[in-house]
């Protein structure tokens, strides 16, 4: 197991994009300096080996609505997870959610009555 403490800023980048190991990448999210390590933020959430638990970590952490929009696409978000963001205040974030495949039911039903045009639309056209 790596060292992660002496990771230079470069290294703990390359491993956002590189790892395949979720525990790695959660130890990455829980370790960074949410204010500041935007970039490793993006890496782990675009990241097609983030577990849900570091997603739903990093969805009640950051408040970046691109970032959140990312966790809502994310094919590894829990149905929990997407059922909180599906009442975030930025629209972007709720079409998201409503574009995921594993959004539930609940959530759906929610999303087609939004104020939002799009989000109805997305809503519709993931039934």
């Amino acid at each position: 197991m790596l060292n992660f403490k002496n990771l230079t800023s470069e290294e703990r980048l390359n491993l956002s994009v590189e790892s395949n190991e979720p525990e790695v990448l959660d130890y990455l999210a829980r370790n960074l300096d949410l204010a500041t390590d935007y970039v490793l933020i993006m890496n782990i959430v675009r990241n097609p080996y983030t577990g849900s638990d570091t997603l739903d970590f990093l969805s009640r952490s950051v408040y970046y609505a691109i970032v959140l929009r990312y966790i809502a696409r994310h094919p590894n978000t829990s149905v929990e997870t997407l059922d909180w963001l599906a009442h975030h205040k930025d629209h972007t974030v709720r079409k998201a959610v409503a574009e995921n495949q594993h959004t539930s039911k609940q959530s759906r039903v929610h999303l087609l009555r939004d104020e939002n045009y799009e989000v109805i639309c997305a809503a519709k056209a993931s039934k």
